[in-house]
């Protein structure tokens, strides 16, 4: 075993204390970045997006194409989701019957509102993003103003954004609500 001196040391051969403190920490700020993110689109720059026509589209274009966002925020969702998958996985296999207690449940839970917000994130958002991004390619291919037709779709694209947001912030709500609650709750 590991001598009590030793306990909670990060060395050469990093102990069990140091590896749960470093997947926590990961945990946390990976959810920090990710939910923080997701809640600043959805009810700030998401609404405004959607109310600035073809200004708001070129705006989220940038977004998307200037700046790291499309690497970070699903690199974020991706490490939380692991590291939570792995610290449940630790919790599980030292807790007798961890799964089946209420704490275990509430985690569970968090853990499906978070899986499925990344999948919904991962997927539907990215998929979206990836046409925002062609549509306005080739209107600046094409002299850089959207035709009408673009335009719309854009217009239809952002709002389907929106939407797919709305739902990720309201899952990553209650994944935040059950991992602050989980370890304070006794049933």
């Amino acid at each position: 075993g590991i001598a009590p001196a030793t306990w909670g040391t990060i060395g050469p051969a990093m102990n069990a204390d140091g590896l749960m403190i470093t997947l926590r920490l990961l945990h946390v700020f990976g959810a920090v970045l990710w939910a923080g993110s997701v809640f600043f689109l959805d009810r700030f720059l998401g609404p405004a997006v959607g109310q600035s026509g073809p200004q708001g589209a070129a705006l989220m274009r940038n977004l998307l194409k200037k700046t790291p966002f499309m690497i970070a925020l699903p690199s974020a969702g991706g490490i939380t989701i692991v590291t939570g998958i792995l610290l449940y996985l630790r919790d599980s296999m030292s807790v007798p019957f961890f799964a089946a207690s209420a704490t275990g449940m509430v985690y569970g839970v968090g853990a499906l509102a978070g899986i499925v917000a990344g999948f919904i994130g991962g997927h539907a958002n990215a998929r979206i993003a990836r046409k925002i991004l062609a549509i306005g390619d080739a209107a600046e291919a094409a002299g850089g103003t959207p035709s009408p037709e673009q335009a719309a779709e854009l217009a239809a694209l952002t709002k389907k954004m929106i939407a797919s947001t709305r739902k990720v912030a309201i899952l990553l709500a209650v994944a935040l609500a059950a991992m602050a609650a989980a370890r304070n709750i006794y049933i």
